[in-house]
């Protein structure tokens, strides 16, 4: 059984203003085969550009001065983010706080700090008496540093232990020989045993009452003589 043919056409959209209607069927009526199956009226509404500018009723100050009842200190930028919700720009925002401030109605903190007028700062706090720190030790010499710790251990100490007193103290143990050496070159100290040192008695001479030295005593002479 043979089929049967496909039939094809085009169905074609065109706009005329009103006043052009008329002549348009005319036109469209002469066309050979062409077929108005419907027309619909539209009906456009031309609306001026605003460059992105929203007009809002109530005034940016009036807008912010009605949010700072609940924020009586806050961040600018936390004012800018209030202002974007409601569809109103940064610079508006800014604006609104230059112009509160200006007149009194709002008070700068700091950068970026604000607050109402109502807000007291937070009073200053009190000083806490200050915490002694312990007296530091005026820095010896090693020499000086090692015959202190022999006088405190009873004027005898080993090199082992004097070696650790040093790395206590943050010098250099390697330091501890040059240290004993000069010492006792300068008979200071003197060596009792192995690695053993002890101090030197100090010479001391034997004084009066009055604070002179003992002069030498007489030298007795027989009669006569």
């Amino acid at each position: 059984m043979a089929k049967t043919p496909a039939i094809e056409s085009f169905k074609i959209t065109c706009e005329v203003e009103v006043h052009n209607l008329g002549p348009a069927m005319v036109k469209l009526a002469q066309i050979e085969g062409l077929i108005v199956t419907g027309s619909e009226l539209v009906t456009t509404v031309k609306s001026f550009a605003t460059r992105g500018h929203t007009t809002h009723h109530v005034k940016a100050e009036a807008y912010l001065e009605e949010w700072l009842k609940d924020h009586p200190t806050f961040r600018a930028i936390e004012a800018v983010n209030h202002f974007k919700a409601d569809g109103r720009t940064s610079g508006a925002c800014y604006t609104a706080l230059r112009v509160l401030s200006a007149d009194g109605r709002l008070k700068k903190l700091g950068e970026g700090m604000y607050s109402h007028p109502s807000v007291k700062a937070l009073p200053k706090p009190k000083r806490g008496k200050a915490v002694k720190q312990p007296k530091k030790q005026p820095d010896i010499g090693g020499s000086d540093f090692a015959l202190r710790l022999m006088s405190r251990n009873h004027g005898r100490m080993s090199s082992a232990t004097m070696k650790g007193h040093f790395e206590k103290d943050g010098r250099s143990p390697t330091g501890v020989g040059p240290v004993l050496s000069k010492l006792m070159e300068d008979k200071k100290i003197k060596r009792v045993g192995e690695g053993l040192y002890e101090l030197t008695p100090k010479k001391t001479d034997k004084v009066k009452p009055n604070g002179k030295a003992h002069d030498a005593a007489p030298v007795e002479t027989a009669p006569g003589a």
